[in-house]
């Protein structure tokens, strides 16, 4: 917060300038880097809606002001932390104050978050999240290969939960047989019904949001029937059918865990026999457009999906007889390379996952 002096400062001043020295305060502009390039973005600043505040930890937003020569501080690296406020200006020569630390937002528990940069990201939402068996959120740096548990959903819903996908407010949509539920990862409370009705055969999805366009501000959650019955999407809350994969005999009558990206590609994780595949799908007609075996990965009980930064992770439990953790494996959709052990357990099991079209299209 700046600081105001008293005006006797500047009377002083005048009487002993003669023997003052002017100095001028140094100041330096930190520099942001990163390993991977932000996807979903229009333009520099990324997709999203635009706005000309910074977002603070991903829950509030504040505007930061100029000051005098001093900087605001920010949150603690890793933390998401929002900014604080600029310096106020100090005598002449000396350089402002620093500004208050910002408080760490709730995308903090994420692991590093970015302030929103005006693209309607929210702080956080650049990372992976999956959902437990145990109805907990945790956040997944693909990087790090790490795991944090961020928030256990206060859902009143009926039996356990099938899937999840996140949007790019920070947003969980998870799924409970027959319903869908809504809920604030930055505020870790508010779980509420969406009042969409599921369609018969879709009571349980597999789901993700993607851009509408490549580098586009908008997104829409597709949803895929576990019962076979095929591809669809919501639009102005109703669930509308897009079409199977008939193009695709293997594939024909098969259900999938999907993920999305903000270039607006679609990928489906089929639980198929007598080993599983990973296919680039049309969003437009469900049409498949590639198919991969990935030979010797067997279909598991528990599945998700999530893309980040090229690579595509498979999140696949239970590990064996007695182990009922999930495991993670990365495939690169390009290059067709395949990690089998890319998490070995992850400690939990994983029942959905989800990423929204802010997380980073490709590596830098």
């Amino acid at each position: 917060m700046g600081r105001n002096r008293s005006e006797i400062t500047a009377a002083i001043a005048f009487f002993v300038s003669a023997a003052l020295v002017a100095c001028g305060s140094d100041s330096s502009t930190p520099s942001s880097s990163g390993d991977v390039l932000r996807g979903g973005g229009a333009g520099a600043s990324g997709g999203g809606e635009t706005s000309g505040s910074s977002s603070a930890g991903g829950a509030t937003q504040s505007s930061t002001s100029a000051g005098g020569a001093g900087t605001g501080g920010t949150g603690a690296a890793g933390g998401g932390g929002g900014s604080g406020p600029a310096g106020g200006a100090g005598p002449t020569g000396d350089a402002g104050a620093a500004g208050d630390a910002g408080d760490a937002g709730a995308a903090s528990d994420g692991g590093a978050g970015s302030p929103d940069a005006g693209d309607g990201c929210a702080n956080g939402a650049e990372l992976v999240y999956v959902l437990s068996t145990t109805s907990e959120i945790y956040s997944f740096d693909p990087q790090q290969k790490s795991f944090t548990k961020v928030a256990t959903p206060d859902c009143q819903a009926a039996g356990a939960p099938n899937s999840m996908a996140i949007d790019r407010h920070l947003v969980a949509w998870i799924n409970y047989a027959g319903s869908l539920f809504t809920f604030d990862v930055k505020k870790k409370s508010g779980c509420a019904p969406t009042g969409i009705a599921l369609p018969q055969g879709f009571a349980k999805v597999g789901m993700g949001f993607l851009a509408d366009a490549p580098g586009g501000q908008t997104e829409t959650l597709y949803l895929d029937s576990l019962q076979g019955k095929g591809l669809a999407k919501v639009v102005n809350g109703a669930v509308v059918l897009v079409g199977g994969f008939g193009k695709d005999l293997a594939l024909l009558g098969k259900s999938a865990e999907l993920t999305g990206t903000g270039d607006a590609r679609l990928f489906g994780y089929f639980r198929t026999l007598p080993f599983v595949r990973v296919a680039q799908i049309d969003k437009a007609t469900a049409n498949i457009l590639s198919d991969d075996v990935l030979i010797g990965v067997l279909p598991p009980d528990n599945w998700a999906f999530s893309f980040w930064a090229g690579d595509l992770y498979l999140y696949a439990g239970p590990l064996g007889l007695g182990k009922p953790h999930s495991k993670v494996l990365r495939f690169d959709p390009v290059s067709k390379a395949l990690d089998k052990g890319y998490v070995p357990d992850v400690g939990f099991t994983i029942i959905g996952a989800g990423v929204s079209t802010c997380a980073p299209i490709v590596h830098k």
